[in-house]
């Protein structure tokens, strides 16, 4: 699979998702490519916990304030199972 490339602050990061990248790739679409913008909301807040968790691993971040975390592209496919599973409320520990 060839990935695009996302540009992190003039780095180049080949096949590297951000968080909000990462989370749009997990949500359920309709027919017409629309998601729901709270559900999104909510699984990019649960995501970025996790990745606090080191549930997902980041695989990049830049040591200053306010950089992108960046997470594999193969990782979409267990976050979004979680993501569904989670929400009758899972606990973490359980996720892990």
């Amino acid at each position: 699979m060839t990935g695009r490339v996302v540009i992190d602050g003039g780095v180049a990061t080949n096949g590297l998702l951000t968080l909000s990248q990462f989370a749009e790739a997990c949500i359920p679409r309709d027919v017409d490519a629309y998601f729901d913008d709270d559900r999104l909301k909510l699984w990019t807040r649960r995501l970025r916990h996790w990745s606090r968790l080191d549930v997902f691993p980041v695989t990049r971040r830049r040591s200053e304030t306010g950089s992108h975390r960046l997470y594999r592209r193969e990782d979409v496919y267990l976050a979004s199972v979680l993501l569904r599973l989670v929400g009758p409320g899972l606990p973490h520990n359980v996720i892990k």
